[in-house]
């Protein structure tokens, strides 16, 4: 006994930090597989087509291992969306005050439009959630993308007080230039008419992706304009019900006390000839004829549900 306590402690057994650093490559690698599956599962059929049984298939992983770096499905569509946010905000990111506008404005149309081709997964999966309205995008966008429209409409009120770009609203510009997608989707698709007889087959899949994608955003910025234009109704009707309640009470309370008033007024004549002036009971008796004559309109607006 007393030799085994003579015995030094056994040392925990730690990793090496090469084996750590090994380790972690193979969890980024893992995950970035994992990311990359399931990008092109979702982009085919959605958040709510889309299994964690594909992707696990498409990853070549187990759909435990998957759990092990996902929880849920719900999880794993937000983490390619915020890759993929990080990707498509890329070319916006490259205005800057150095630069001259007309060539940052043409840069980055052509780094959207390189993007398309270069990316047709991440342009339909972005595209797809913008047309759902962004559910689970939408916390990314109120964040990241708004702080980033800020910085650049900045850059643009930059270049308006240098004399370098005629007086605009900078938000406006940055939505002209999502509008200027609808004439982008004209040309592709005159190009793919046109050209259909010299174009190679790896351009037409290219003009096809790019126009399917510009036609989804086209869509997009379509049905924002619509849900504006719905909120715009919606507001102002709610305004005029709350002027026309407003309105109608102002309506019985003159219609209550116009019957009174009529009373009060006939018996405040000072004319010599008004018997009713010498009765005994002629103030209560005016006092309950003004009681009355509101009381019988009200009990009438009662009776028609009007209060």
């Amino acid at each position: 006994m007393s030799q085994a306590s003579d015995l030094p402690p056994r040392k925990s057994r730690q990793p090496s930090p090469a084996a750590q650093q090994r380790r972690q490559r193979q969890i980024e690698a893992k995950r970035a597989q994992i990311l990359s599956a399931a990008l092109d599962i979702f982009s085919r059929f959605g958040l709510h087509g889309a299994s964690l049984d594909q992707v696990a298939l498409q990853a070549d992983v187990s759909k435990t291992n998957l759990l092990y770096y996902f929880s849920n499905k719900e999880e794993l569509y937000v983490a390619v969306l915020r890759q993929l946010l990080a990707t498509w905000l890329n070319p916006l990111r490259t205005f800057s005050e150095d630069q001259e506008p007309l060539d940052a404005l043409r840069d980055y149309l052509r780094q959207k439009l390189e993007m398309s081709r270069d990316y047709p997964a991440e342009s339909r999966l972005f595209c797809l959630e913008m047309v759902q309205g962004a559910p689970l995008l939408l916390p990314e966008l109120q964040g990241s993308l708004h702080d980033l429209i800020d910085e650049k409409a900045r850059v643009i009120r930059t270049w308006i007080e240098a004399g370098r770009l005629a007086p605009v609203d900078p938000y406006q510009l940055l939505a002209q230039l999502s509008e200027s997608l609808l004439g982008i989707n004209r040309i592709v698709s005159y190009l793919r008419r046109a050209g259909a007889t010299w174009i190679s087959g790896t351009a037409k899949t290219w003009f096809k992706t790019l126009e399917r994608d510009v036609r989804s955003l086209s869509d997009y910025q379509a049905k924002m304009n619509g849900e504006i234009g719905f909120l715009l109704d919606a507001t102002l009707g709610l305004i005029s019900v709350e002027q026309n309640n407003i309105v109608k009470v102002f309506t019985i309370a003159s219609v209550l006390f116009l019957p009174p008033t009529l009373v009060g007024t006939v018996y405040g004549m000072n004319f010599k000839v008004m018997p009713e002036l010498d009765w005994h009971f002629g103030y209560p008796l005016a006092l309950g004829a003004m009681v009355v004559s509101a009381l019988i309109p009200y009990a009438w607006f009662k009776f028609r549900r009007w209060l």
